[in-house]
């Protein structure tokens, strides 16, 4: 693939062990940027080039890397059972050194479990990756995860001229948003929605759809209406993830394990129409030992909309 000059997302992985995810991830990021943004194999380099320099050129030609980053990341060992990351031809090393070089906004993604690694786990040319916020992408979550990696590249590669979104409720808080709403424009949920495309993080549901949630037998489906319970109380006001696990008597990981239940719940029935019916919004930490935030909301149309449900269970 060529990549637009200064725009592009350059996507580096392991073979053996995130190709799979890798280029579902590539087909996702073409799919909105376009197949000429997004560079993702060594297979699209012509015979008797250089890889190195071509490695270099293609990352000079973007606006951000994705590292993804598996469980043996790190330890990948080649043929002769040396750590691949201490080759100075590895390509994943080059391709990263190159990024950090010029520049380029490096992403760590972290997948299947995969934890950052500290700085003294990696070479001297790539230490600062040990600095970079990661975001996590999840099988369970997919669509959900990626739509945050979406909105996080769309900031970047948006020109400071170029249009100015709407603020939220949320970005009034500080809080960056996980995905542009998605709503119908003569509802008065389409004041929330950004300028740009739309991303599935967010519609307005029909009483009909809420009723189908509020009756739903599923465990998980009814944990997120017990979430759904506490949001509609404070309409309009995000609420800290940490607050509604304790508010429900979860653990992160059970609030965690609802909303991905959740999650496969809705796309069963509504397949890629598959909007949540509150807004999902995330701070970034704002150092090594805080942990990013998850932030949820519900509009005041859909809070009503949700308690006349409720009323009449």
């Amino acid at each position: 693939m060529t990549v637009g000059e200064g725009s592009g997302i350059f996507v580096s992985y392991r073979r053996q062990e995130s190709s799979h995810l890798a280029g579902r991830l590539a087909d996702r990021l073409a799919d909105r940027f376009g197949e000429g943004q997004v560079f993702i194999d060594v297979d699209t380099i012509e015979p008797g080039v250089d890889f190195a320099e071509e490695i270099f050129r293609a990352v000079a030609g973007c606006e951000v890397l994705l590292a993804i980053i598996g469980p043996n990341w790190l330890a990948s060992a080649d043929e002769r059972g040396g750590r691949r990351l201490d080759d100075p031809d590895d390509i994943v090393r080059l391709e990263i050194e190159a990024a950090l070089a010029r520049g380029v906004r490096v992403i760590p993604i972290l997948i299947e479990g995969a934890v950052m690694p500290r700085r003294d786990d990696l070479p001297e040319s790539l230490a600062s990756l040990a600095r970079r916020q990661a975001l996590l992408i999840r099988h369970e979550s997919f669509r959900y995860d990626v739509g945050h990696l979406v909105t996080a590249i769309e900031r970047i590669l948006t020109p400071a001229s170029g249009p100015i979104a709407v603020p939220r409720a949320s970005d009034a808080h500080g809080v960056r948003s996980a995905g542009n709403a998605y709503a119908d424009d003569e509802s008065d949920e389409s004041n929330l929605e950004a300028s740009g495309d739309r991303q599935l993080a967010f519609r307005g549901w029909t009483e009909e759809e809420l009723e189908r949630l509020s009756e739903s037998p599923q465990a998980s489906v009814q944990r997120v209406a017990k979430m759904l319970d506490l949001l509609s109380k404070s309409p309009g006001q995000p609420i800290v993830y940490t607050d509604l696990v304790e508010s429900l008597h979860l653990t992160r990981g059970e609030l965690q394990g609802a909303l991905s239940g959740f999650s496969r719940w809705i796309h069963k029935y509504w397949g890629d129409d598959d909007g949540w019916p509150m807004d999902v919004s995330y701070r970034d930490a704002q150092t090594r030992d805080q942990a990013s935030e998850s932030y949820y909301t519900v509009t005041p149309d859909t809070a009503d909309r949700w308690l006349a449900v409720r009323r009449r269970g």
